[in-house]
């Protein structure tokens, strides 16, 4: 795939929003970057700075599991944790600096080298060993970030991060897999943005990455070519904001589905290509926070404010299993692709808990 160069040639409109257009490629100085908005802590849980340690809730915000499918990643309200995936076991944990929280989104690096958490408006890098430094923000905005997503597909040049803003502004980064290495990589710069009617509330690119999704609060959805930034035709409007993306593979001709959950309760699964609406799924009764595809595209997971997961059929668009078990809203969700899939969830009860696709039991609580 040819690299696009946002800055030297006319951009597509996002239609029917204003224009895409150049950003100013200007990085902050170093006298404005902001201080790293995490602080380690110790191995007894402890910040390592006791004018860092602040009180917090411990409800988890967002969930990613490492290329390497040897760890798990959770951004809470004030903290980034790490756990060892095989045993569940707490391996490192971040303090985010008070009133700079809470964590609203965080991926990892396609090396598994960093972890990325979108912290107020940044995004800060954080990494997985103590021979890569400490954390440093890589992405500044003047408006808190709602959602980020790093592109893992493209060629080395070619990969990009993109922002959703409460600004109603999506941010366009180039990030080559070097340019979060070493102690003080220096801040990404946008390449381009565009203005959406009302604000991105969640972004996620296609596992090749070559398309990207934005849902928007009022209700809407937009896909585009990543490279080109060309629209996909509109989709079928949530009634109320769109809470939750994903885009998965599915069926024998690995064709792509786009699968979206609203604050109407709702999933709606589309396919990405033709916009036609697959299934309308009816399994919550409050609203849907977080949606994911499984690695090979046979089930569909969604989380839901009422406390409760379900797992759908991307055949049937039948539920197969409701999983019960957590004691509030759940947040977040994530399958962990192995010869025995897994699903993790988590949520305001504290708690990631993992479930067997295979008999809709609970079979370990973190």
């Amino acid at each position: 795939k040819s690299r696009v160069a946002m800055g030297n040639q006319p951009t597509t409109a996002l239609q029917p929003e204003s224009a895409m257009r150049e950003a100013a490629p200007v990085a902050l100085p170093s006298e404005e970057r902001r201080p790293p908005p995490l602080h380690p802590e110790s191995p007894d849980g402890h910040p390592s700075d006791p004018d860092q340690s602040v009180t917090s809730s411990s409800r988890v915000i967002c969930l990613a599991v490492s290329p390497t499918l040897t760890h798990a990643a959770a951004g809470e309200v004030a903290a980034v944790r790490l756990w060892d995936l095989a045993t569940g076991a707490h391996v490192r944990s971040w303090r985010v600096s008070p009133g700079a929280g809470p964590v609203r989104d965080i991926t990892f690096t396609a090396d598994a080298a960093f972890v990325l958490a979108a912290i107020d408006n940044t995004v800060a890098r954080i990494p997985m060993s103590q021979d890569e430094g400490e954390a440093v923000v890589v992405v500044q905005q003047r408006n808190p970030i709602t959602s980020f997503a790093l592109s893992q597909g493209m060629q080395h040049r070619s990969r990009k991060l993109v922002t959703t803003s409460y600004d109603n502004t999506v941010s366009i980064y180039d990030a080559p897999a070097d340019c979060f290495a070493g102690p003080e990589p220096p801040p990404l710069v946008a390449k381009a943005q565009t203005q959406l009617r009302a604000a991105g509330f969640v972004v996620c690119f296609s596992p090749d990455s070559r398309y990207l999704a934005v849902g928007m609060s009022t209700g809407e959805i937009r896909a585009y070519a990543a490279l080109t930034f060309k629209p996909i035709a509109p989709f079928t409007t949530h009634h109320e904001a769109v809470l939750a993306l994903d885009i998965g593979w599915a069926g024998a001709e690995r064709h792509l589905l786009l699968a979206s959950g609203g604050g109407d309760h709702c999933v709606r699964v589309h396919s990405l290509m033709t916009s036609e609406l697959m299934f309308e799924l009816d399994g919550h009764v409050e609203p849907v926070t977080s949606v994911a595809f499984s690695s090979e595209g046979v089930y569909l997971a969604s989380a839901s404010r009422d406390g409760t997961v379900a797992l759908w059929s991307t055949i049937s668009g039948c539920q197969l299993w409701l999983y019960v078990g957590h004691t509030g809203v759940v947040n977040a969700l994530t399958f962990v692709p192995s010869i025995e899939e897994r699903l993790l969830t988590a949520g305001d009860d504290g708690s990631i808990r993992e479930w067997s696709l295979k008999t809709g039991k609970q079979k370990a609580v973190w």
